[in-house]
């Protein structure tokens, strides 16, 4: 029993881990979104060349699947700790439930 709460004790505090990943990549991609709207801004105005627009933009993209793709992977293994807890939560409530005083004399034929 112990180590159920352990271990659902660690999980929460993975999740609060992960959430902060993700909250924090979040900050980066709106980030992003600026450095984006200020090259083009740049653009406009003549400000850089074409080539320096282009290769600005590239190297923008790729950060942006970048951290898309690593905010898709911090969901998942969000995803996989609450449904660790659930189960945890499901085993626990079993394990909580009072044995009843007949439980020891109890034989496989009580069960069918």
């Amino acid at each position: 029993m112990a180590e159920i709460h352990r271990h659902r004790g660690a999980s929460q505090v993975g999740e609060v881990e992960i959430t902060a990943r993700i909250e924090a990549l979040q900050r980066k991609l709106n980030k992003l979104n600026s450095m984006e709207t200020d090259l083009v801004g740049l653009k406009l105005r003549g400000q850089v060349s074409q080539e320096v627009f282009e290769q600005q933009g590239a190297l923008l993209k790729a950060e942006r699947v970048h951290y898309q793709e690593e905010t898709a992977r911090q969901e998942q293994a969000l995803q996989g700790h609450r449904e660790r807890n659930e189960a945890l939560g499901l085993s626990t409530g079993v394990e909580s439930i009072p044995a009843s005083p007949r439980a020891a004399e109890a034989t496989p034929s009580d069960i069918a």
